[in-house]
């Protein structure tokens, strides 16, 4: 899952008020976000059925968290759509956290969960190609967890995007074809447990994600 309402990008469909959907006509959108500090950043977007953004309204209201410690979470500041994110530190390794949509007008949502999977640290990357496959690890494994791994660079048109159902320590990246030039490429690893979703809501996807980079050159 990729939650594009992060990097910033728009919906050409518009946004919708929460207090005028039931929560069967939401699709909710869920990532728990680790990286090398320790710091757990939850960032959850909301879609109507037909696709728009929903911004909470009226007494609508999310929080996450690992009850009874939960944080509200606030709208992202300075993003066209609506994200609400929260932040907990430290981060509990197998912890299971929860996400509530709290409401009045219809039915409340308070069983999305996800777990955060065991950290690792990436083996150094000297450098990616764009005339032959790149094998690149880490240093434990994870077989309960899958692998998310993203190349980008201002040199790529567009992301590279590599994935592995089951972490085994290591992924092959192929040919960097597609680089209009040499240029420096950051390399995301992230080990992701998929969690599970509210039946309240229409449907949705929820994880728990340990997230490492790298920035290493491309080379001919």
């Amino acid at each position: 899952m990729v939650l594009c309402a992060l990097a910033g990008c728009t919906d050409p469909e518009g946004i919708v008020p929460s207090e005028d959907l039931d929560t069967s006509s939401v699709v909710m959108q869920t990532m728990g976000s680790v990286g090398p500090e320790n710091k757990l950043v939850v960032s959850t977007i909301l879609r109507s059925n037909g696709g728009e953004f929903v911004q909470l309204s009226g007494e609508d209201a999310l929080r996450a968290g690992k009850a009874p410690d939960q944080a509200d979470m606030d709208r992202l500041p300075n993003n066209e759509s609506p994200v609400y994110t929260s932040s907990h530190d430290p981060a509990i390794v197998g912890e299971v956290y929860d996400v509530w949509l709290i409401r009045t007008k219809f039915r409340s949502a308070t069983n999305t969960t996800f777990e955060i999977p065991p950290p690792f640290e990436l083996f150094n990357i000297t450098s990616l190609s764009r005339s032959s496959t790149t094998i690149i690890g880490w240093d434990n494994d994870d077989l309960l967890s899958s692998v998310l791994v993203t190349v980008q660079g201002e040199c790529l048109e567009n992301p590279l995007e590599i994935t592995a159902d089951v972490d085994q320590g290591e992924i092959t990246l192929p040919k960097i074809i597609d680089a209009t030039e040499l240029c420096p490429l950051t390399v995301t690893v992230a080990r992701r447990r998929e969690g599970v979703v509210d039946n309240q809501y229409s449907s949705g996807e929820s994880y728990g994600q340990q997230v490492r980079r790298q920035v290493t050159p491309l080379t001919d």
